[in-house]
């Protein structure tokens, strides 16, 4: 979505988007109960960028078959 919102930041969004998901992939190694690990950080990151794909694509086909102003 915010991909969508802000199409002229995509790489910003898209960057920021991996370092909320890392970062929060390192906290859980701060909680005892909690365990951060590299496999999740990565499907994680992949998420993150099959949504950004997910986005680019619903944008071009609005722009494509979107109402005519």
């Amino acid at each position: 979505m915010l991909m969508l919102a802000y199409p002229q930041r995509r790489l910003v969004v898209l960057g920021a988007i991996i370092a909320i998901a890392l970062g929060l992939e390192w906290l859980q190694t701060l909680e005892a109960t909690r365990h951060g690990r590299p496999h999740d950080a990565i499907v994680k990151v992949i998420g993150a960028m099959i949504g950004a794909g997910f986005a680019l694509l619903c944008e071009r086909i609005l722009r494509r078959f979107g109402s005519p102003s």
